[in-house]
């Protein structure tokens, strides 16, 4: 028996990483929250000013915890910006809510940017779940598609 070429391994094909893993996964999630809930809690028991450094250290302890452990740190540095940027409103404010308004903008805007693409007949529900696949944009000829992308758009 001769022995042939040998064979290639296929070309491993480049994944892009899914939402959750950009934000670091669960672990992520759950660390992004922290501050916000020390907030609370130290706004509840204490003044304001006790819970705005409170809140600052959390997110620095999860940042150097990340570093630590050698985990991807942009979702510890995405999360301590907008812990700095709520906590610098709430100072410049000297109220509590002040904490809140960065999010709640946020929230405002994406709300009506997902009411105009459905205005517009592009729902973003369906261009971001299939520009995040890479199916393109073809799903906004199937008139089916279409109305559930504008329906979970809504939602």
């Amino acid at each position: 028996m001769t022995a042939g070429p040998p064979e290639e391994s296929p070309p491993t094909e480049r994944r892009s990483p899914t939402l959750l893993e950009q934000m670091g996964g669960v672990p992520g999630i759950i660390a992004s929250t922290i501050p916000v809930a020390v907030f609370v809690v130290v706004n509840i028991v204490s003044t304001l000013q006790p819970a705005l450094i409170a809140a600052l250290a959390s997110g620095l302890a999860i940042a150097i915890w990340r570093i630590v452990r050698k985990q991807p740190l942009q979702p510890a540095v995405s999360g301590l910006f907008g812990v700095g940027v709520a906590a610098f409103i709430a100072y410049r404010t000297g109220e509590a809510r002040g904490f809140y308004l960065p999010g709640l903008i946020y929230s405002a805007v994406l709300g009506l940017a997902f009411l105009v693409s459905v205005l517009v007949r592009w729902p973003l529900a369906g261009v971001i779940w299939h520009g995040i696949n890479g199916d393109g944009q073809s799903w906004r000829r199937d008139p089916r598609l279409l109305r559930a992308y504008t329906w979970a758009s809504l939602l």
